[in-house]
């Protein structure tokens, strides 16, 4: 599936309302939060713990135990086994439950139509979550970054989000970051000229953002085309035989994020035109993606 085919189908489901999983038994517990234990038949033991940002929790009779990154399981075998070794309890049957997450919800922010936190108290789907957020907009980057409760970063691509390629659910803590993709720019002699949205996985190449542009005009000298590139605090202005490379003559080349293609008019022989002034031709120019 194409990645703009699926900016469609995110965009088609951003009003749908998905069910809330229940807590996930891998799900593990994290400082801040709050847990309710109970030991069956031994009222004494039942009690509320917050667990404290090194990962600690103060049980009554047993003391500070380090329970941050068990599974509710985990904790449970590990609090029983010590009720057994202290010889308080004979046979412990420890229940406890996670009232609270420090985080319940999972942040989406960066290039969604509606940023923000979205409760998750169990797990959730990345489609699901972008799908809540109102979809990506025109000009998100294909790559999505997760950054996991644990410290994890992990990078998918936008339209693997409907497969089983990656692991793609998200616990409460989680947050997604969409960067806004690179936009190539190309000026002057073509047919619409401004900024294209570098949404092929973040490839583009000149002859592909001419294509996009509509193609060049017949007043355009296309042998002495220029392409402005970013280099540092300034700009690189290099010579650029764009009619060798639309005829196969040269190879053509990928572009960069913020590249501005000039397109100089034969005519006017605007050949001369200054560094300055192709940038500021970029200056409030229409933004198009594969969409228009």
């Amino acid at each position: 599936m194409k990645f703009t085919s699926f900016l469609m189908l995110v965009l088609v489901f951003s009003g749908v309302t998905f069910a809330q999983d229940a807590p996930s038994p891998g799900l593990t517990i994290g400082p801040g939060d709050l847990l309710n234990v109970d030991v069956f038949d031994v009222p004494e033991l039942k009690q509320e713990i917050r667990v404290s940002d090194t990962g600690d929790a103060q049980f009554s009779l047993l003391g500070k135990i380090h329970i941050a990154d068990l599974t509710v399981e985990q904790a449970e075998t590990l609090v029983a086994a010590q009720l057994r070794e202290r010889q308080l309890v004979v046979a412990p049957q420890v229940s406890l439950i996670v009232r609270e997450y420090a985080t319940q919800g999972v942040a989406v922010t960066g290039e969604v139509r509606k940023p923000g936190i979205y409760q998750a108290l169990g797990p959730r789907s990345l489609l699901q979550l972008i799908s809540e957020a109102g979809g990506l907009t025109e000009i998100a980057s294909p790559k999505i970054t997760i950054k996991r409760r644990s410290g994890q970063v992990e990078t998918v691509l936008a339209k693997q989000m409907n497969t089983a390629v990656v692991d793609l659910t998200l616990h409460p803590g989680d947050s997604v970051l969409v960067l806004r993709a690179g936009i190539a720019y190309i000026v002057g002699d073509v047919t619409r000229s401004g900024g294209y949205v570098m949404q092929d996985e973040g490839e583009l190449s000149i002859a592909q953002l001419v294509a996009l542009s509509g193609g060049l005009l017949p007043t355009a000298s296309s042998s002495n085309a220029k392409l402005v590139r970013k280099d540092g605090d300034g700009y690189e202005e290099i010579e650029v035989n764009l009619r060798k490379i639309l005829h196969g003559k040269a190879p053509d080349f990928a572009l960069k994020a913020d590249d501005i293609v000039f397109i100089p008019n034969s005519i006017l022989k605007t050949a001369g035109t200054r560094l300055q002034n192709i940038t500021q031709m970029t200056a409030g120019a229409a933004i198009y993606t594969q969409l228009n």
